[in-house]
């Protein structure tokens, strides 16, 4: 609303027929209908003159509608509510943010079609499609022509007209990108109907198959993308995701990103080779992740064989040692700053428990396994020591004990350098996943039992190849149990940290107790200065590890008592002239460490700390006292 507008609202007087009845004082009953009509029009000026001091008093009311449609797609985009329509919240703050949001194609061109939590009667079926159809073609409409983003997650038991429903929208010329998260058996009709027509705008394929059959000598038969959907009918595709699918590597090129992804037992038909080819006619791929099956795949035959990927970010590989050698190793021109994480898997006979495979075994022996594994950590040293890689600053170590492949006990390790450090760590995830945030450089390696050392060993040669100088911090959140010696190895490769980060319920943290105590009293020296406890994960009555020897006894107990062991230290590292800096509590928003109350004695706590003690982002000393001040102690100084 501009000026003369509201001039002009200011200076409209009261309707002329009122006047004029009051002048010849007319009856109340004539009166009353006049009344009732400049009521409503005084209401509705009262209304414009609002929304006119609204607009002044705050910048929101005033944007223009393309702005206001952008905030609402990045808040949308920001929250994750863009597939579930969460987002629609907004529609009830005004009218005006209703009709912007309603006018904003892009925030309705996101469709999913959900999954229900139960299918087992088919009225639910029908319930859910009639909704999921209803909603889909509201979308629709009001997504005009936008490119359309669609994602769908079938159960098992999902009716066909699910799949009916997305080939229908699959079928408009629109559609930019197709996500199926889950599949049913109708995933070959699904592929074969998007390969009958060229679609020109579809940009994105990601196909995560979990459906698939057995032939008459029980073995497994995938799925395959038709060769026809590769080669003729998406002529612009730059995003492909496959798990569990068989597809032709041949007809791969002009990609962006790739990832493929074969959680099996089962040796799949691909070789070395095929693969190398294919990235070869990527030039521009940016994003590649390999989850390969942990047999079948022969060694590379031409060692001459490589790929240039000069735009390459992110390589990600999860695969037996041989096969994370060959790839990474076949891969030229990657630039600096490219993310490398390597994940060796163990080799079949590990995971059935088999006999040890013959010397001549191109997969290799228990000591081609060192070699390759040190051919692998050569690797990554020397991407990170390339002169115009970033600086790794923080250091993220996850190591398990015990678990057991049928009958076979493994070691595992994983080691990532980090640009920087995390307050909100990661949760405890299976150690045979990939993380989910991805760093500079990282090497996960499962190692056997015997030697005993192997691990150890593992674990120095991965952080002496790495250019740790500026490394400050040590996250230990996701290590289950590190013996003395181990911290050894790892100091003795981190000369520069200053912080250690820890579960204060895990026998790490008990371990690394005793380390400090014992380096305190043959050095007369401390080791670290600052020691952060996360107590996002404790439980007050439970123990949070399956493999703990005390899990008798309650995360919030064990974690206290860690609290104090570190205090006692301090104080005994006080009297010998090297007390820590500071000890930190995060993410105790339950009060598991500490119970929250106004008269907490924060002086029993930061006493003969140099610093202070650190609770919740917080720093209490003697020149604090009770207020405190902010601290951050995971930002890092350039």
């Amino acid at each position: 609303m501009n000026s003369s507008a509201l001039r002009d609202i200011l200076c409209d007087p009261p309707h002329p027929e009122l006047l004029e009845s009051l002048n010849e004082s007319s009856s109340h009953k004539s009166l009353l209908p006049l009344l009732d009509v400049e009521i409503q029009r005084s209401s509705a000026r009262l209304q414009r003159l609002r929304e006119y001091r609204n607009a002044l008093a705050s910048p929101v009311y005033s944007l223009l509608p393309e702005l206001l449609s952008r905030i609402f797609f990045i808040y949308a985009y920001d929250n994750e509510t863009l597939f579930d329509l969460r987002w629609t919240k907004l529609l009830l703050v005004c009218r005006r943010w209703y009709n912007v949001a309603i006018r904003t194609p892009e925030l309705w061109s996101f469709v999913q079609l959900t999954r229900s939590t139960d299918m087992s009667h088919s009225a639910v079926l029908y319930d859910i499609f009639e909704a999921d159809e209803w909603r889909v073609g509201v979308q629709l409409s009001r997504a005009g022509t936008w490119p359309l983003i669609v994602k769908a997650d079938f159960h098992p038991e999902a009716s066909e007209a699910h799949t009916d429903l997305l080939l229908a929208i699959a079928n408009r010329q629109r559609l930019s990108a197709l996500i199926i998260d889950r599949t049913n058996h109708t995933i070959d009709k699904i592929v074969r109907d998007l390969a009958d027509r060229p679609r020109p705008l579809l940009r994105t394929l990601s196909i995560c198959n979990t459906w698939w059959s057995r032939d008459d000598q029980e073995k497994t038969v995938y799925p395959k993308l038709p060769d026809g959907l590769l080669r003729d009918a998406l002529p612009h595709l730059s995003d492909l995701y496959i798990s569990e699918m068989l597809l032709n590597w041949g007809l791969l090129r002009g990609l962006r990103s790739l990832r493929i992804s074969f959680d099996t037992h089962d040796a799949i038909p691909f070789s070395m080779e095929d693969l190398i080819d294919a990235l070869g006619r990527c030039p521009l791929l940016e994003y590649f992740q390999l989850r390969a099956p942990r047999s079948g795949v022969p060694r590379v035959a031409n060692s001459w064989q490589s790929a240039s990927l000069p735009r390459i970010a992110v390589i990600s590989i999860r695969a037996p040692v041989h096969l994370c050698a060959d790839v990474v190793q076949s891969v030229r021109d990657a630039p600096p700053m490219a993310r490398i994480y390597v994940h060796q898997c163990p080799p079949e006979e590990v995971y059935l428990g088999t006999p040890d495979v013959e010397d001549d075994d191109p997969t290799g022996t228990a000591s081609d396994l060192e070699d390759t594994l040190a051919a692998l950590i050569s690797y990554t040293g020397a991407h990170a020591r390339n002169d115009d890689s970033p600086v790794i600053r923080s250091v993220s170590v996850m190591q398990s004990e015990n678990m057991h492949f049928w009958t076979n006990d493994m070691y595992f390790i994983r080691v990532l350098g980090c640009l920087h450090a995390e307050q909100n760590g990661r949760e405890l995830i299976s150690w045979e996943d990939v993380p989910r945030h991805p760093e500079f450089v990282g090497i996960a390696g499962h190692v056997p039992t015997e030697p005993v050392d192997l691990s150890n060993r593992l674990l120095s040669d991965i952080l002496s190849s790495w250019p740790l100088e500026r490394a400050t911090h040590l996250d230990m959140r996701e290590a289950e149990y590190f013996r003395e010696v181990q911290w050894d190895a790892v100091f003795s490769a981190m000369h520069a940290v200053t912080t250690v980060i820890l579960h204060p319920w895990s026998e790490t943290a008990d371990t690394f107790i005793d380390y400090l105590y014992t380096h305190l009293r043959m050095q007369q020296r401390r080791r670290v200065s600052h020691i952060i406890f996360d107590a996002a994960q404790v439980r007050p009555y439970s123990s949070t590890r399956m493999y703990s020897i005390n899990n008798v006894v309650g995360d919030e107990s064990r974690s206290r008592r860690a609290m104090m062991r570190t205090l006692v230290y301090n104080k005994e590292a006080s009297s010998a002239g090297s007390p820590l800096y500071t000890v930190e509590v995060i993410n105790d928003d339950r009060g598991h460490l500490i119970a929250p109350s106004p008269d907490v004695d924060w002086s029993e706590l930061y006493h003969d700390l140099e610093e202070g003690f650190v609770y919740q982002g917080v720093l209490y000393n003697s020149g604090t006292g009770r207020i405190g001040t902010a601290r951050n102690s995971f930002q890092i100084d350039s």
